[in-house]
């Protein structure tokens, strides 16, 4: 979460930077991609620590548990 975070603030840094100097259109909508897609995985990872708070577990499997190989 904490890189997350980082993230999204370099970004909101760069984003603002360019507002000030009128950065090419194309690098600043790449930026934005970079922060929704960092906001997507901060949601993410907030439902997971609900989850883990919720259910007392200390982990949560991520892996489809059909998908998991098994010994012939």
């Amino acid at each position: 979460m904490e890189y997350i975070e980082n993230k999204l603030e370099e970004y909101s840094k760069i984003l603002a930077a360019e507002d000030k100097d009128n950065i090419a259109t194309s690098e600043r909508k790449e930026m934005e991609k970079k922060v929704q897609k960092h906001l997507i995985q901060k949601q993410k990872y907030q439902s997971m620590q609900r989850q883990l708070e919720e259910s007392g577990d200390t982990q949560i499997s991520t892996t489809d548990p059909e998908s998991r190989q098994t010994s012939a």
